[in-house]
């Protein structure tokens, strides 16, 4: 986003509209600051009432932040707008998440903190190291090395985004070092996440991974979400 400086009137109003604090003052005039600005919009769309924040013509690499960031944009390769990933809400249709295997998702930079693609990478290596297997259908993908997972390609390294969530699948007995080591990962790391733990309940309303969260020391939230037939064949 960039401003339009014959529009601009100085209210101040955007300002604290922009998650990531890229917006400031200078002079009477408000500017942003390009390497804080994710992209998402949120100042042009609901912080300026005269018009004055225009979005700038979008090319890769920049072009990679709205992605991430702005829910009007569609990800190259999941043609879903935003973060866009059926992450587990259909498992029930895409059998995603099987039996006798493990979800993880790391959500990084939400709820409106922000985070840098290295960072991502950081968390993603983690996964990888740990036994995940990355998840193509999430829109990461396309930033990573094809070749080398959890890597983020070199034209992306300095990229930043309002929220990302890497997805993966692992076996239930790889998960308690993982969330060990993600633990320890988050000291490296200069932003917030969270960490969702995806599985199948049994048939009998047992919950399979609780014996890993235990080993893990963690126990799971009682507030955890449960996805029933939301989804559909069309």
């Amino acid at each position: 986003m960039v401003i339009d400086y014959h529009k601009c009137l100085g209210c101040r109003r955007c300002i604290p509209y922009c998650p990531v604090g890229a917006i400031s003052m200078q002079g009477k005039k408000a500017y942003i600051d390009m390497d804080k600005c994710v992209e998402c919009g949120n100042c042009r769309f609901n912080g300026c009432l005269n018009g004055a924040i225009v979005q700038q013509t979008m090319i890769m690499p920049r072009a990679m932040r709205g992605v991430f960031s702005n829910v009007r944009e569609i990800s190259p390769n999941t043609g879903v707008p935003g973060r866009g990933t059926e992450e587990m809400k259909t498992n029930d249709v895409t059998n995603r998440f099987p039996k006798g295997k493990v979800g993880l998702a790391c959500e990084m930079g939400r709820p409106a903190t922000g985070t840098s693609f290295l960072d991502v990478e950081k968390i993603a290596q983690v996964v990888v190291s740990h036994g995940g297997t990355l998840e193509t259908a999430n829109p990461t993908a396309i930033i990573f090395e094809e070749d080398k997972p959890g890597i983020v390609r070199q034209e992306f390294r300095n990229e930043r985004a309002l929220s990302v969530i890497i997805e993966a699948l692992l076996d239930p007995k790889d998960l308690p070092g993982m969330l060990l080591a993600l633990k320890e990962a988050q000291k490296e790391i200069d932003t917030v996440f969270s960490v969702d733990v995806i599985t199948r309940v049994d048939d009998d309303g047992t919950i399979p991974v609780d014996q890993y969260l235990k080993e893990a020391g963690i126990e799971r939230r009682p507030n955890g979400k449960t996805c029933i037939g939301i989804g559909h064949v069309s």
